[in-house]
């Protein structure tokens, strides 16, 4: 393993543990999909890639100096099949974006980075405590590790290796 694999998270499966072919992997990674968490997995043909596994937070909207303000964030894994090798390589891609404006061509500002990120997304709300003061609860929580185990133990399982990228294409 060199220091590039431990910086980008290669794993490997365990030594005698079949490969399946890439359409069992394709459909075990959607089958990730249930109403009981804050992502999806769903196909990357827009982003030209196999695979997308997807947050997106929409943050309260606001009234600015120009009209409603919207924070959003977006973090995606894509993930690109090679069967030829039984590999998964990934990269991550978190943008973070103001909508601005009222009708529909909102003004939009944008700023991403892409790599392999670890992000933690924690939001709260106040409300009042059975006893009538004022407290703030946490409303979500979402970390991207919880996505990335997911998706490895996913890939691992089926035979294929995991294999994350900070540079270049997928």
């Amino acid at each position: 393993m060199s220091l590039f694999d431990r910086r980008n998270v290669t794993l490997q499966p365990e030594p005698g543990r079949a490969q399946r072919p890439a359409a069992d992997v394709r459909a075990a990674l959607l089958a990730l999909n249930r109403p009981d968490v804050r992502y999806v997995v769903r196909d990357g043909a827009p982003e030209g890639v196999d695979l997308v596994a997807e947050f997106q937070l929409v943050k309260l909207a606001r009234k600015g100096l120009f009209g409603r303000v919207q924070d959003c964030e977006d973090f995606q894994i894509r993930m690109r099949l090679l069967p030829e090798t039984g590999e998964v390589r990934s990269l991550d891609h978190h943008s973070e974006f103001t909508l601005t404006g009222e009708n529909s061509p909102r003004k939009r500002t944008q700023s991403s980075s892409r790599g392999q990120l670890h992000k933690k997304f924690v939001g709260y709300e106040f409300g009042h405590a059975p006893d009538g003061t004022r407290e703030r609860r946490e409303s979500y929580r979402f970390d991207t590790d919880d996505l990335k185990h997911a998706l490895q133990a996913c890939v691992l399982t089926a035979g294929w290796s995991w294999r994350g990228l900070s540079l270049g294409k997928l």
